[in-house]
């Protein structure tokens, strides 16, 4: 019997956390089960099709300023919890599910920013990662350098920041081009 496993494999690491995209396959043969091999199966001709890491997050810690808009917005929500150990009201019980509510609260604020989004006639989906992707923006479009936004973003390579920042500006390509032609016609 054939068979194609289809996963993700995320894997820890004091410096980092990664994930990998798995792509297996193989054939299962049935044998007489045993202690070793309580199931009666074995797998031949097994092969990776796809290992690829599709994200890679550092475990660096990050020092900003606390600014008086992030104070504001803490004050707003601290007495929602106000036992819980958390800065904001995204993880409501310690009981061994703090990622899962995490990622929960993820995609209900996804959500809710796509549909911000449709409501205000935006072309793209508005999510947290767009949110990201316009502060790296508007941090290049400042001259702040790639570095710093980098380490802003907390990436442990600048091409990953790169990745972010690879979409040109048109309105700047439409500005050079209008430049370029009056300089031009004044000839």
């Amino acid at each position: 019997m054939e068979f194609t496993y289809y996963g993700r494999h995320r894997i820890e690491r004091r410096s980092n956390i990664l994930t990998r995209e798995l792509v297996t396959a193989g054939q299962l043969k049935r044998v007489p089960r045993t202690d070793n091999n309580p199931h009666g199966l074995l797998i031949t001709n097994w092969r990776t099709l796809l290992n690829k890491d599709i994200e890679q997050k550092t475990n660096q810690y990050l020092t900003v300023e606390w600014v008086k808009e992030a104070q504001e917005i803490i004050d707003r929500y601290a007495q929602i919890n106000s036992a819980s150990p958390y800065l904001l009201p995204i993880i409501q019980q310690d009981d061994g599910t703090e990622q899962k509510q995490y990622h929960r609260m993820l995609e209900n604020i996804n959500y809710n920013l796509k549909k911000i989004g449709e409501m205000t006639g935006l072309k793209m989906p508005l999510t947290t990662y767009t949110a990201r992707h316009t502060w790296a923006s508007i941090a290049r479009d400042m001259d702040i350098p790639i570095p710093i936004i980098s380490e802003g973003m907390g990436h442990n390579s600048i091409k990953t920041t790169q990745v972010y920042l690879n979409s040109i500006d048109v309105s700047k390509i439409n500005e050079a081009n209008k430049k370029i032609i009056r300089k031009i016609s004044k000839k």
